[in-house]
Order: C-alpha cells, then sequence, then structure tokens
C-alpha cells in the first residue's frame, strides 16, 4: 500500500503523479475504516481528500500556516503529518484530537471549531474592546449555547481573551493569549449562561478599564468570520462593524440627533446605516450609526462637547 509509505508531508511530495489518485483511494478506505470504529466526522473529510493531498504536495506544513475553517475536517491532514498510527484514539479521552491541536504536532497551525467560530468572536471581542474606549484590566466572559458547550476544546475561550488583549485574527500567539493577558496585567473569568432567545455562538462580556469603567457587551458569532453585537450596556443594539461606526450615548433631548447629523453632513460623512435605542421617555438614548468613511477626529472631539451627549465611541472597521 502506498499510505503505509507515508510517515510525514515529505513522503507525498516524494510520489509520482500516477501514485496520487491511489493514495487518495486507500485514504477514504483508512477513512471509513477508522471513523466507524472511534466515531467521528466522516462525511466532512471525505469531501476533503484530493484537496488536503495537493496541499502537502505543494506547502511544508511545519513552516506555512495551513488553517483550517472547519476544524474538523483535518482528518487528512493528521494521517499525513505522522499521526495515522493513532486514528485507534480518535476523540478519546488523551487520544488524538478530531480537531487541529498545535500542541499535538508542528503541522496545526491554529485550534478551529466547527465553522470559523474562535476567528468571528476574536474579530467581535476586538470591537468590545474598542468600544470600550482604553485598554481592560478586568474581564468577566459569560459562554452561551454551543460555545458554552465546546468553547474551551476549540480554542474559543484563547481566541476570546486575544480579541480582548487587541490581537489580529491571523495572529500565530492566539494560543498563547492567556500567558499574554498575564503578563499585560489582564485578569479574566469564564462562565456558562443561559442567554434566553439569544444565537447559539453567544456570549456575554463584562469588561473593566483601569480608570474604573465599565461595559457589558453581548455578541453572537453568525458564521463566515462574522459577528453581531446585540446589546450594549443591557440596550438592544444590532450593528455588525461592518462599516465605520459610531456609538453615541446621549439623553433623550430635543436636537441631539441633529446636532450629530449636521456634524457629521459638514464633514462629508456618508450615513449607510443609523438606528436609535431609548430604555425609555426622558431617559437615556443609544445611537448606531454606521458610515462608509471613517469620521474625522476633530468630529468625534466636537460632538463628544455637544450638551447632552454622554459619550462617544468611534470604532474604526478594519482592513
Amino acid at each position: 500500500m502506498i499510505l503505509e509509505r507515508i510517515a510525514s508531508p515529505a513522503d507525498v511530495k516524494q510520489l509520482s503523479r500516477e501514485e496520487l489518485e491511489p493514495l487518495c483511494g486507500e485514504l477514504r478506505r483508512f477513512l471509513v475504516e477508522s471513523v466507524s470504529r472511534t466515531g467521528g466526522h466522516l462525511a466532512s473529510n471525505l469531501g476533503a481528500v484530493e484537496l488536503t493531498v495537493a496541499l502537502h504536495r505543494i506547502y511544508d506544513t511545519g513552516r506555512d500556516r495551513l488553517v483550517f475553517d472547519v476544524g474538523h475536517q483535518c482528518y487528512i491532514h493528521k494521517a499525513l503529518t505522522g499521526r495515522r498510527e493513532l486514528f485507534g484514539t480518535l476523540r478519546q479521552l488523551e487520544g488524538l484530537s478530531g480537531f487541529p491541536k498545535p500542541g499535538e504536532s508542528v503541522h496545526d497551525a491554529f485550534v478551529a471549531g466547527h465553522a470559523s467560530n474562535s476567528v468571528s468572536v476574536a474579530l467581535g471581542m476586538a470591537r468590545g474592546r474598542t468600544l470600550l474606549g482604553e485598554e481592560p484590566v478586568k474581564a468577566a466572559l459569560h459562554l452561551h449555547g454551543s460555545f458554552a458547550e465546546t468553547g474551551v476544546g476549540h480554542g474559543t475561550d484563547k481566541a476570546l481573551v486575544a480579541g480582548l488583549l487587541g490581537m489580529a485574527t491571523d495572529d500565530l500567539d492566539i494560543p498563547n493569549s492567556f500567558e499574554i493577558a498575564g503578563q499585560k496585567g489582564l485578569s479574566f473569568a469564564f462562565d456558562e449562561v443561559d442567554l434566553r432567545d439569544a444565537h447559539p455562538n453567544s456570549v456575554n462580556v463584562e469588561v473593566e478599564g483601569a480608570s474604573g469603567r465599565r461595559m457589558k457587551m453581548q455578541a453572537s458569532s453568525t458564521g463566515g468570520g462574522r459577528i453581531m453585537v446585540d446589546k450594549l450596556d443591557g440596550v438592544e443594539v444590532s450593528f455588525s462593524g461592518d462599516y465605520h461606526t459610531l456609538v453615541i450615548q446621549n439623553l433623550d433631548n430635543q436636537g441631539n440627533l441633529a446636532d450629530v447629523t449636521t456634524a457629521l453632513a459638514l464633514a462629508r460623512v456618508n450615513v449607510a446605516n443609523m438606528s436609535l435605542h431609548r430604555s425609555d421617555k426622558g431617559g437615556n438614548v443609544m445611537m448606531i450609526i454606521e458610515t462608509d468613511d471613517p469620521v474625522p477626529d476633530y468630529i468625534v472631539e466636537l460632538l463628544d462637547k455637544q450638551p447632552g451627549i454622554l459619550q462617544v465611541i468611534h470604532y474604526k472597521r478594519e482592513g
């Protein structure tokens, strides 16, 4: 069998073109036999055989970083990177992980879950960090739904902390975010919570900055690297961070909305979306204004000084 000659990706590169198709057939038979004994994700891996072989034919995954968007499609990758003999322990206690795991092999770049959850949550929490307006020093992260069930095993917990640290979503130090948080003085704690009517991939975050300012945010991972902010400080909102975004907290006074839109018009900033969220009549209001272009700093400072406006935070879209 060709597969028995494969102990590392280097062996794949030594095969002739004529041997690649028979190798893929052997890999499929190996998958069916192994997964039928241990359980696991079969169909998704059967559909990724040729792609994975081609990637190892071209790239050096000990150096080139291969990141799986859907982590449980990594079985062929593991079989070709020296772990084929471990498949009898797949998804068993202290056995072979069903997902990429950097501590298991130098060929695994990042812990990825079912569908981009870690990456999208890291994005979302980076936005939450911006909305706080300063560096966080303390955080409580309440996981809901599938995040509560699988967040630790899929690396979502490390991605959350990485986001609070302001790390980019492709930062290779994300698996080390807990240690980096300790070095930077960020303390954090996780627990589980049942959020009524929330998206199954949701997290409720409470953060505190060095000045004592606090913020609560509820966000959800909607897949494909996208997030939605659902609540800010208990007020129901809805924005994704796909646009440059102004978050303005103000008193429920006449004229505040006109002051804001006039200032944006004078700066020739085009408004893409706008929504108002009021706690009650005469109480506090939260304006969410999404713009095509970033709002100039002098406009942000001008708005922050207007009577009746309590706080202005400007989130600049990434990328």
